[in-house]
């Protein structure tokens, strides 16, 4: 983990260096908690499940446990896990982040 400090000059606070890896890290533990009926991985690492953007009643979510990116195939929603816990959550980026990463807000 990188040693840096928790707030930044002018109140904000920093995000480790290696965050993105780290988010990497958590995305199957993630997505298997919120993506619904989400079927084993194929040899890519792609899964897929219920969309929980919209009212999805077959698998139309697929969403890369090892990478943490996701594609939604009928609403056209995609990114990477931060993008999906943003949308789920309503937070910020940086927030976001620091919620994935368990970190104090």
């Amino acid at each position: 983990m990188s040693a840096l400090p928790e707030k930044k000059p002018g109140g904000g606070t920093y995000l480790p260096g290696d965050f993105r890896e780290r988010v990497a890290d958590g995305a199957a533990k993630y997505y298997r908690r919120h993506v619904h009926k989400l079927s084993p991985p194929n040899a890519g690492g792609w899964a897929s499940g219920l969309c929980c953007f919209h009212a999805d009643k077959t698998p139309s979510c697929s969403v890369n446990l090892a990478t943490g990116a996701f594609c939604c195939h009928a609403c056209n929603e995609r990114g990477d896990l931060i993008h999906f816990h943003q949308k789920r959550s309503g937070l910020p980026f940086r927030q976001a982040v620091r919620d994935l990463l368990g970190l104090a807000p």
